[in-house]
């Protein structure tokens, strides 16, 4: 017998430490293949997470929601109040005034287009007058 003990026992004990360390390498290895299961949590972090992102929406949307109640006049949230129910009660001159303000709107646009185009006419014209040497000749 040598001091350090027995070499069959020594190989066996390496033998079952080599095997202990295969088999956690092993379950680590399944795990990470096991498609479904990473599919399952990745999924349950990302429902608790939009679900904390959505209770933050939340209470940010309510404390201003008071904010501007605290902030805001008596009169003038009266007047809202009023302004609201009489459209409410009469939406005829609410839509007339809608359709108003939307023609003019549209007219305004209307005017806008109208002078960038004569805008670019005016340039197309001097560009040509240019070109062939005659009047409007800036150089």
């Amino acid at each position: 017998m040598s001091r350090h003990g027995d070499p069959t026992e020594s190989a066996r004990a390496r033998v079952e430490q080599a095997r202990e360390r295969l088999g956690e390498t092993v379950e680590e290895l399944a795990a990470k293949t096991d498609v479904k299961a990473r599919a399952r949590e990745r999924a349950a972090h990302a429902k608790a997470r939009a679900g904390r992102t959505a209770h933050q929406v939340q209470d940010t949307a309510s404390r201003t929601v008071h904010l501007v109640q605290d902030k805001t006049l008596e009169p003038v949230r009266s007047a809202a109040v009023k302004a609201a129910g009489t459209g409410r009660r009469h939406p005829g001159p609410l839509i007339a005034a809608a359709g108003l303000g939307g023609a003019a709107l549209g007219a305004a646009a209307a005017l806008k287009a109208a002078h960038r185009t004569r805008g670019k006419a005016a340039r197309r014209a001097v560009r040509r007058a240019r070109v062939r040497g005659g009047p409007g000749k800036f150089w």
